[in-house]
C-alpha cells in the first residue's frame, strides 16, 4: 500500500544499474586493499633486505648503462668531467692544496666531494690501485708537476654518494611516517633504476650532485621534525657539494617558523662559511670562483636561456639569479597560503621539489644528470603522499627517453626541438610537484595524500 512518499530507485540484482554498482564496489574494495597492502608494515629484516636490493638495482643500473654507452669493453676514460673533481681530490690527497683549484682547470665542483674522495684515497692507499695512473692539471709554481691518481680507484670513490642519498631518503620517509612499508621499498627501487642517476656516474661523473641531493633530503626530513640546527648543518654541507642545493635551502628557510628561521639559516651559513673560511686561505680564491659556479658551461643553444643568446654577467644572472628569485617567490606564496601547515610532509617536499625544477627552466644547457634531483624528489614526494603516481613514472621514462644514457632512439627528437622538450618536462615536473601544495589546506589538521590516506605529523614535532 502506497504511503505517498517517493523512495529512491533501488537497483535490482539483475539490472544494468545493479551490475555497475557491484563493479564500482569491487573496484573500490580492490583499491582499498591495494592501499592497505602498500601501507602495511614490514619487518626490520625485510626492510634491510629491501635496502640491499635497492643498492643492487643501483649497481646493476650502472653496469647496464655503462655497457650500453661505452660498449662491452668500455674505454679507460669513461667520463668526460672526471677531471673537475679529480684535480682537487688528487691535490688534496698529495697535500698540494694550492693546486686544488687552479684557474686553468675551471672546475665547477665545490670542495666537499673532493675532500671526501681524497680521504677515501688516502685511507685505501695501502690497497692495490685499480687501473692506470692519470695526471691532473699542472700545479702552478711547481714546474708543471702534478699529482696523479689511479683513475678507476678514483671513480669508485663516487659510490660513497649512494649511501648518503639512501640515508636522506630514509630520513624523509620516516619523518612522514611512511617508513617500514612496501611503498618505501618500491620508491627506493624506482629511484635506484632512474637512468639519469647512472648517467651521473657512467657518462659525466658528477657524484657531487648525488651527494648534495642526499643531504637536501636529510635536511627536509629534519625540518619536518623541527630539528632546525641539524637541518641547517645538512643544508650547509649540501651547498658545499653542489650549487643547486641553495634552491632547496631558500624553500626550507622561508618555510621555517619565524623563531626557527634564524636557527636553520645560522646553521647553514655557519657550516658552509666555516668550511670555506678554513679552506680558502689554503686553496686560494679559485675555490670560491669554482664553488660559486662562475665557470658556467658555454651555451650550445639547446635551452630556452641558451636560445636567447645572452653572454657574460647577464647570462649568469638569468641562469642563476632567476631560479633563486622564483624559489623565494614560490616559498613565500606557499607560506602565505598554508601558514604553519607548510611544514606538513607533502607540502614541504612538494615546495622543495618545485624549487629544484626551476633550475631546469633556466639552465644554460641540460644534461641527463641535471634531472637527478627532480626525479628523485618526485618519487619521494609520491611515497610520502601514499602512492606512486603513474604520471610520475611517465615523467621519469620521458626524461630517460630524451636525454642519454637511456633510450637513445628518441634523443634525435630532443636535438631537433630541444626547447620544446625542455618546456614539456619542466611544465610536467612543476605540475607534479606543486599540485600537492595547491591541494593542501591551511586549516586541515592533517595532510591528505593523493591516495586519500592521512599523513600524521611525526611524534615530537613541536617547535624547538
Amino acid at each position: 500500500m502506497s504511503d505517498g512518499k517517493v523512495r529512491p530507485l533501488q537497483p535490482s540484482s539483475g539490472s544494468l544499474l545493479g551490475f555497475l554498482t557491484r563493479q564500482r564496489g569491487r573496484r573500490a574494495g580492490a583499491h582499498a586493499h591495494l592501499l592497505r597492502t602498500r601501507s602495511s608494515r614490514i619487518s626490520p629484516g625485510l626492510r634491510t633486505l629491501g635496502w640491499i636490493v635497492g643498492s643492487a638495482v643501483f649497481a646493476a643500473s650502472l653496469v647496464l648503462w655503462f655497457g650500453l654507452v661505452h660498449g662491452p669493453t668500455g674505454p679507460i676514460s669513461p667520463t668526460g668531467d672526471e677531471w673537475e673533481s679529480g684535480t682537487p681530490a688528487a691535490a688534496i690527497e698529495h697535500g698540494m692544496l694550492a693546486c686544488a683549484y687552479p684557474a686553468q682547470a675551471q672546475s665547477s665542483v665545490p670542495p666537499l666531494y673532493p675532500l671526501v674522495a681524497a680521504g677515501i684515497l688516502t685511507a685505501t692507499a695501502p690497497l692495490p690501485a685499480i687501473g692506470p695512473w692519470t695526471r691532473s692539471t699542472p700545479c702552478p709554481g711547481n714546474r708543471g708537476s702534478s699529482p696523479g691518481y689511479p683513475e678507476w680507484s678514483f671513480l669508485l670513490t663516487g659510490l660513497v654518494a649512494w649511501p648518503v642519498l639512501l640515508a636522506g631518503y630514509i630520513v624523509v620517509v620516516r619523518a612522514a611516517e611512511r617508513d617500514r612499508t612496501r611503498l618505501e621499498l618500491l620508491g627506493l627501487w624506482v629511484i635506484a633504476a632512474f637512468p639519469p642517476l647512472a648517467g651521473a656516474y657512467v657518462q659525466y661523473f658528477h657524484p657531487e650532485d648525488v651527494l648534495a641531493l642526499g643531504l637536501v633530503l636529510a635536511a627536509v626530513g629534519l625540518s619536518l621534525r623541527h630539528r632546525w640546527i641539524l637541518a641547517g648543518v645538512c643544508c650547509g654541507l649540501a651547498c658545499c657539494s653542489k650549487q643547486y642545493a641553495i634552491l632547496a635551502v631558500v624553500a626550507l628557510v622561508t618555510s621555517a617558523p619565524r623563531g626557527a628561521r634564524s636557527r636553520i639559516l645560522g646553521a647553514t651559513v655557519g657550516t658552509a662559511g666555516g668550511l670555506f673560511l678554513v679552506l680558502t686561505p689554503l686553496m686560494g680564491t679559485g675555490l670560491l670562483t669554482s664553488s660559486l659556479g662562475a665557470y658556467a658551461t658555454l651555451s650550445n643553444g639547446s635551452t630556452l636561456v641558451g636560445w636567447l643568446g645572452l653572454h657574460g654577467a647577464l647570462r649568469t644572472l638569468v641562469a642563476r639569479g632567476l631560479p633563486l628569485a622564483g624559489a623565494a617567490a614560490l616559498a613565500g606564496a606557499a607560506r602565505h597560503r598554508l601558514g604553519p601547515s607548510i611544514l606538513r610532509p607533502v607540502p614541504l617536499l612538494g615546495l622543495v621539489t618545485g624549487s629544484l625544477v626551476l633550475r631546469l627552466a633556466f639552465e644554460i644547457n641540460l644534461y641527463s644528470y641535471y634531472f637527478v634531483a627532480v626525479g628523485v624528489c618526485l618519487v619521494t614526494l609520491d611515497v610520502v603522499g601514499g602512492r606512486i603516481r603513474p604520471v610520475t613514472l611517465a615523467w621519469l621514462v620521458a626524461t630517460g627517453a630524451f636525454y642519454p644514457p637511456a633510450f637513445d632512439v628518441l634523443v634525435p627528437i630532443q636535438e631537433r626541438a630541444p626547447q620544446l622538450v625542455q618546456a614539456g618536462l619542466v611544465v610536467g615536473a612543476l605540475a607534479l610537484s606543486l599540485r600537492p601544495v595547491l591541494a593542501s589546506r591551511a586549516s586541515a589538521p592533517q595532510s591528505l595524500a593523493p591516495s586519500g590516506l592521512p599523513l600524521r605529523l611525526p611524534a615530537g614535532s613541536s617547535s624547538r
